[in-house]
């Protein structure tokens, strides 16, 4: 196997393809938007792949987000079935909101890691520090 300058040969791409992963499960949840590239196919460059990967891994971290944001009022309903549940009674979680709100914080959490994975390795491709 040939060696690139800077490093074992495949390293980076496996990182890459890490990234590449864990955003393409983010986007497959619903969690985010595939930005098309104007270009054909055959005519983008290392650098306009760069960009898209930046940009879809960027508005999957957005959306993961939202996601959240959405699950707000949900979670602030907790315990308010009238009675007051701030001592110790029934919130009101069923193992449904539970699932809900565990995939939402695990889709966020993994496109936000996938956005600075992918973050660093660009700073570190470009010389720059981490």
């Amino acid at each position: 196997m040939a060696r690139r300058t800077g490093g074992p040969a495949g390293r980076g791409d496996q990182r890459l393809e890490a990234v590449v992963t864990v955003a393409a499960l983010v986007l497959e949840n619903g969690h985010g938007v595939i930005i098309v590239p104007p270009l054909p196919e055959t005519a983008l460059t290392q650098d306009a792949l760069t960009v898209l990967a930046l940009k879809n891994a960027w508005n999957g971290a957005i959306a993961a987000s939202d996601r959240l944001r959405e699950l707000a009022s949900s979670v602030e309903r907790l315990g308010t079935g009238g009675e007051g549940t701030t001592d110790g009674a029934d919130p009101g979680l069923t193992p449904a909101d539970l699932a809900q709100f565990h995939a939402a914080a695990l889709a966020q959490a993994i496109a936000a890691e996938a956005l600075r994975g992918l973050l660093e390795e660009l700073q570190r491709k470009a010389g720059g520090s981490t």
